[in-house]
């Protein structure tokens, strides 16, 4: 069996003793180096070059990845894949990754999911052509993923590990061949425990360390803290010494629960990720939304039934709610023109996301992540610092509002037992510790 180099180097790990899951690591992907967890920042063209220009322009860049995440599962998606690649259609090319050859020279990462196994949809041709697109677009490479489901549907399929795992196998191969980048293999949220085990059993035989989990649009909830409890459990006993160089990016989570769209403040699901072993917790999205199906009538009225006297308020409503913005003094996400932004840059992005329509709601919801995130970079470097230098954050996160009310039972699924008394952090390595932001400075 030849050894897969994944270019990828865990230098130290510390973890907060309340919540164990907050775990702070330095890691060398391929050169770029971050001190963990992060979020990343979405940078695809469907955003406008003048918002595109203001999160180049963010400081929290340099400590992160930039992310285009895809869900592949319209038929009209897998025509025009293949239509692109048999013309070897650029244009389209860059159209299905979002990308343009500028925005390719940052530190991209592309996690794609299909809704059936690309190699048969494509050919294996085809597919591994797909492949060397995706090889030159992404700095971070991702195996695509295959969305699992119990009974196979129109967005994802069932499968036994077996097959999965000869696929990602195969895809590693063609990604691996001359190849200096970072390789990420994929799993899905929804495994049956015996698949999980199954293929991480053979993730952790390959040598793959590098694992990212696709939770799918699902929100973050107590059993889904405990698949993520699980999985970390798995990962430490089938890896063995090597678990210490695990690093798990999780990707489409839900960015908030389930909310009446008249709600202002709104309880979060994807800083979630962050507390469960996600070293990377990338864009969040909400899943594959298919159109109502409602007779006329009652399509006409449907936003009465929300409680709302026209279509135009209840509209205005649902965007505001789905481009809330995180806010660090409460932990809750709200509506953008309630929220107070302290930062010029983030604050013109805000700007932005308010002058549109309803029409561009898609684009104005991307641009939102990247605030959020970027809000969120700055509360995990503040999290971290005291993880350095108190060994625990629990006591931090129950002054939050969201965390002292409706979070409070969540909190005690990612948390220890509370200490009784603080005691000095120990020092756990010998080398001199750099500073949180030392490696924004290198080149």
């Amino acid at each position: 069996m030849v050894k897969i180099e994944l270019h990828t180097e865990v230098e130290e790990s510390v973890p907060a003793e309340d919540v164990p899951g907050f775990v702070i690591k330095k890691i060398d992907l391929g050169g770029i180096h971050l001190e963990t967890p992060v979020r990343t920042l979405y940078l695809g063209t469907d955003v406008s070059a003048r918002a595109r220009s203001k999160i180049l322009d963010l400081k929290e860049r340099k400590a992160t990845l930039f992310e285009v995440n895809r869900t592949i599962y319209l038929n009209k998606s897998y025509d025009s894949i293949i239509k692109a690649i048999r013309e070897s259609d650029d244009d389209n090319i860059r159209d299905t990754f979002k990308l343009s050859e500028k925005l390719a020279n940052y530190n991209i990462a592309l996690p794609i999911s299909f809704s059936k196994f690309p190699q048969k949809v494509f050919g294996m041709e085809y597919f591994e052509r797909f492949l060397d697109y995706l090889h030159e677009y992404s700095t971070v490479l991702f195996v695509p993923h295959v969305r699992f489901a119990r009974e196979t549907g129109a967005t994802a399929v069932n499968y036994e590990a077996q097959s999965f795992v000869r696929y990602v196998d195969g895809a590693v191969e063609v990604l691996n061949e001359w190849n200096t980048k970072p390789i990420f293999v994929p799993l899905d949220i929804d495994y049956p425990a015996e698949t999980t085990k199954e293929i991480i059993s053979h993730y952790a035989k390959r040598g793959y360390t590098n694992i990212w989990v696709d939770f799918k649009g699902h929100t973050f909830t107590k059993s889904r803290s405990g698949r993520m409890r699980s999985l970390k459990r798995l990962i430490d006993d089938l890896f063995g010494e090597e678990s210490k160089n695990v690093i798990i990016y999780i990707s489409n989570i839900k960015k908030t629960q389930r909310e009446h769209p008249k709600e202002v403040k709104l309880k979060p699901s994807d800083i979630f990720g962050t507390f469960v072993y996600g070293d990377i917790v990338g864009i969040p999205w909400k899943g594959i939304v298919w159109p109502p199906k409602e007779s006329d009538a009652d399509t006409e009225e449907y936003w009465i039934k929300k409680g709302f006297p026209s279509k135009e308020e209840y509209e205005e409503a649902v965007f505001k709610r789905d481009t809330s913005i995180f806010d660090t003094n409460s932990y809750y996400y709200l509506h953008p023109d309630k929220i107070n932004l302290h930062d010029s840059i983030l604050d013109r992005l805000r700007e932005e996301v308010l002058s549109m329509n309803i029409r561009q709601k898609s684009v104005a919801e991307k641009i939102s992540h990247s605030i959020s995130n970027a809000i969120t970079l700055r509360e995990l470097n503040r999290l971290k610092s005291k993880v350095l230098s108190e060994g625990t954050i629990q006591d931090y996160l129950e002054s939050r509002e969201y965390f002292a009310t409706a979070g409070k039972t969540m909190l005690a699924s990612i948390s220890t037992k509370p200490r009784r008394h603080k005691t000095s952090r120990k020092k756990t390595v010998e080398k001199p510790r750099k500073n949180l932001f030392d490696f924004m400075d290198s080149p």
